[in-house]
């Protein structure tokens, strides 16, 4: 039986003991959830992405922020089969920590070449992948 709750959310997950957010922590917008007077029976899991932002929420994975930067880059476009293959390789190289950080940074700057529009989109996911030091070598403002 499915119990309907009033009031403020708990503060924290009753099964993982995380702090329950409600609120993307990147731009404040409310994740989405339930509509009212509606039950699913599907899934309740919650988007890796804020839909406003774009930036990934704390419990997306290194996979899925990557998996969301190659969907988001590899769309751009007039690129050809051969730029989506190094746009697929640039990306492998600029997503693994223990690179060299100036294979990095060159992968990060061919990705741009290739697909600028696409790395102007990916900004939030760009942020949520690399570090800080990183973001600053390849022009990416600070969020």
């Amino acid at each position: 039986m499915l119990e309907l709750r009033e009031g403020e959310p708990e503060k924290f997950c009753s099964k993982c003991g995380a702090p329950v957010i409600i609120a993307c922590p990147n731009c404040s917008s409310r994740l989405l959830g339930a509509y009212e007077g509606v039950v699913s029976t599907g899934s309740s899991k919650p988007d890796n992405f804020c839909v406003q932002c774009g930036k990934a929420y704390p419990w997306a994975d290194r996979a899925t922020i990557i998996l969301q930067l190659r969907n988001i880059l590899e769309y751009e476009p007039g690129l050809d089969d051969a730029d989506r293959l190094e746009l697929r390789e640039q990306i492998s190289v600029l997503s693994r920590p223990e690179e060299d950080e100036k294979k990095r940074i060159r992968a990060g700057e061919r990705l741009k070449q290739l697909a600028p529009k696409g790395w102007a989109l990916a900004m939030p996911v760009l942020t949520s992948l690399i570090t800080g030091e990183l973001q600053k070598k390849l022009g990416i403002p600070p969020t």
